[in-house]
This record gives structure tokens, C-alpha cells and sequence, in this order.
């Protein structure tokens, strides 16, 4: 400020603008914009009287008052935002959606312990998460919104994948996770518009005579959805899990650090593989009480090996990926238990994922004891062509590690 006033020019907006330290995609920021405009107007009336004191103000006897509004306080959804937004900014699809779930959730969920969440929710959506995404997202300004709405929808959706107890995958969950996955790459040209009303589906099922209401954003969402960015704060916090869950999932695996999935213009969409490691890490940390570097590298690397070495290709593989990973957890998950040990028992059963892959994990298991064996096991899973495929080469040795 002391600067501007030392080398204060007539045109103050472009001066502003061309110091060093203003962005230039604050430009397309209406916001931004409207306070240079009325800084500049407020400037050129003060022009016209340069020997004016201003010291001389007595700002306790000024003709004119501000008041400031706290919005928390009166406890209105973001419809009054909206009416409020006179900026002559368009506002996102984002923007439409977040007034429209607010309104909604806040009318149907009349719960105490409800009615507390979402207000918290509300709140952790508009400051703690927006900075997560604001800090490592890697879009243009005006893609923000875009990619944490995604990330919303994908986790929303993740949530009635995984909890969902029909046997077959549902036609209404199949055509929403098909809507969510509309571009690999970010490109605001390429996403494409899912209207409110698909989001609230009347579904009947086969076992009941009534329709239902379907919620994509359901309470139980919600709170999914609240653990999920609680987790993945955590883990990016954290740089000795960071450093350990990197270790095990790299290159060639994954396509991007699946700790910052879905904030990169890249990896807006997740393929299948991807995108049931990314729920493997959080359910890991889920389940887990306490650390050990050692435990998570065994259990990320075995399961790894065989996610990525299954076909999931399409809805159907995804969903019963997620159902197979929660059995997992929930029948065999313990902290003092290496998976690797796990999988050797006679009464283990592992669903859907590549048979193969997994008798081959249980062959490693022996071999892996002895330091020499984990060794060159792990630098060849880790193989640009061999994905974590290495039974063939364990045949060909026949245990001979020299």
C-alpha cells in the first residue's frame, strides 16, 4: 500500500495491475475485478481535491457506515448467496449445486445429530477442503470448481458402489457412474452437464413393491464423503505414509500419485484400476489403528499386485472390486497381521480378483522371508512390463536364487 502511494498514477487499476505480485488470472476473476473498478473510481474522485489532509478525518463522525453480514450466523443456505450475487458473474454448475444440496439436505434431515453434521459439512466444504483442492490443483483458475465437483461425485458415487447389497450392479448406479466418468483429461469444453434431477432417482426394487427415493448425496454420503477428505488430509500431512504409500504405488502402477487423484487436469477421471486403489488406501487407513510402515507397504504392495493384475474394465468389474475390498477388510484386517501371511491360510478366500495373481502372491510369501528373495521380487514387480507379474520368472529359477 505504501508503495502504490509513493508511485500512485492516475490510471490507479492498471498500476495495481502491473506490479509483479498480481496474478493474472485474478483478471478473470469478477470479484477482483469490481474492487479495481471501484478503487479506481473512489481514486479519481480524490484527484480532484490532491491537497486534501486525510489525516484530518475523524472517522468516528463519518457520514456513512458499513455493516458486515455473517451469513453462518443467520444460518441461510446458499440461496442467499445467490440472491445476494450481483457481481454479473454467471455462477458454476458447482455454485448451483452446492445451494440446491444445502436447501435439500437441510429440509429432509431434521435430526439433531444430522442437522449438526451438515452444518459442519456446509462449512468444511467451503474452507478447509476448497483450500486442499485450491493448493494442489493444476487447472486454470476457472477449473477449480469443476474438479472438486468431480471429486464430490466420484466419492459419492464410490459410497453407493461399496454399500450398495444387491448381487448385480443396479441400472441407476451403473448410468451415474457413466454421467461422473465423462472425460480422462480435464478440458472445461469436455465435461459435460449432469442436471440436478439425476441426482435424485425414483428406483423400485425387485423385492419391494413401493418406489424408493434414490439419493447420490444421501446423509450417508455426506458423512462418506467427510470421512474420506478427513483421510486424505491426514495422509497429506503426513510425510511418512506419504513416503511409504510412494514406495509401494508408482510407476508403472498407477497413473498419477494417487494421493493427489482428481485434482490434476490428468487424472480427472481415474481408469478402474486406478480408481479401486485409490479406495484400497483409504480403506487401509480406514480400518488401521496405528502406523507401521512395514504392515501398510505389505498390504498396499500384495493387494497392488492384484488389483492391477485383474480385468476391471467396465461398472460391473468396479463394483465388485469395491465389494470384494470390503470383505477383505472385514473379515481379515488386523494391525499386528501382515496380508502377505494372511493369504497363505487354507480358510482365506479372496472374490472376483485374478486367481492366479493371488496363488502367486502366497508363492512369494515363502520366498520373501529370506532378504535376498524380497529383494529381486520387488525390483522385478516394479518392471515397466511385468505390472507385478513375476511367477513366471519364479518358474524358471525353481527356487534357486542364484
Amino acid at each position: 500500500i505504501d508503495l502504490i502511494k509513493k508511485e500512485l498514477k492516475d490510471n490507479l487499476k492498471k498500476q495495481i495491475q502491473n506490479y509483479t505480485w498480481f496474478l493474472s488470472k485474478w483478471d478473470y476473476d469478477a470479484t477482483v475485478s469490481g474492487a479495481l473498478v471501484m478503487l479506481n473510481q473512489i481514486h479519481k474522485e480524490f484527484s480532484k481535491s490532491p491537497d486534501f489532509d486525510f489525516n484530518t478525518i475523524n472517522i468516528e463522525m463519518l457520514p456513512f457506515t458499513f455493516d458486515f453480514l455473517d451469513l453462518d450466523e443467520l444460518n441461510q443456505s446458499d440461496e442467499l448467496y445467490i440472491k445476494m450475487n450481483e457481481r454479473g458473474k454467471q455462477l458454476t454448475d458447482f455454485e448451483h449445486f452446492k445451494a440446491w444440496l444445502q436447501d435439500f439436505s437441510n429440509k429432509k434431515y431434521s435430526e439433531v445429530g444430522d442437522k449438526e453434521f451438515l452444518n459442519r459439512f456446509w462449512k468444511k466444504l467451503d474452507t478447509e477442503w476448497l483450500d486442499f483442492f485450491w493448493k494442489k490443483v493444476n487447472v486454470d483458475y476457472t477449473g477449480l470448481d469443476d474438479c472438486y465437483f468431480n471429486f464430490l461425485k466420484t466419492l459419492a458415487i464410490n459410497y453407493h458402489f461399496s454399500t450398495n447389497s444387491d448381487k448385480d450392479l443396479p441400472d441407476h448406479l451403473k448410468n451415474l457412474l457413466q454421467d461422473i466418468r465423462n472425460t480422462d483429461s480435464y478440458s472445461k469444453e469436455k465435461v459435460k452437464y449432469i442436471p440436478l434431477s439425476r441426482f435424485l432417482l425414483k428406483i423400485k426394487k425387485q423385492d419391494q413393491e413401493n418406489e424408493i427415493l434414490f439419493e447420490l448425496f444421501s446423509i450417508e454420503a455426506l458423512r462418506f464423503i467427510d470421512h474420506s477428505f478427513e483421510l486424505l488430509q491426514m495422509l497429506n500431512e503426513n510425510e511418512v505414509i506419504k513416503e511409504a504409500i510412494y514406495d509401494v504405488i508408482k510407476v508403472p502402477f498407477a497413473s498419477d500419485s494417487l494421493l493427489n487423484a482428481y485434482v490434476s487436469k490428468d487424472s480427472f477421471t481415474l481408469n478402474l484400476w486406478d480408481q479401486t486403489m485409490h479406495y484400497t488406501i483409504l480403506k487401509y487407513f480406514e480400518k488401521s489403528t496405528s502406523f507401521n510402515s512395514e504392515h501398510l507397504k505389505n498390504w498396499l504392495r500384495v493387494l497392488r499386485n492384484i488389483i492391477y493384475n485383474t480385468y476391471i474394465q467396465n461398472p460391473e468389474n468396479l463394483y465388485n472390486a469395491f465389494h470384494s475390498i470390503n470383505d477383505l477388510f472385514e473379515n481379515y484386517f488386523s494391525d499386528n497381521k501382515l496380508l502377505s501371511e494372511i493369504i497363505v491360510s487354507e480358510k482365506f478366500e479372496l472374490k472376483f480378483f485374478n486367481t492366479n495373481q493371488l496363488n502367486e502372491e502366497k508363492q512369494k510369501t515363502h520366498l520373501i522371508s529370506d532378504i535376498r528373495w524380497k529383494s529381486i521380487i520387488e525390483q522385478f514387480e516394479n518392471h515397466n512390463y511385468f505390472y507385478g507379474q513375476v511367477g513366471f520368472i519364479l518358474k524358471m529359477a525353481e527356487n534357486d536364487i542364484g
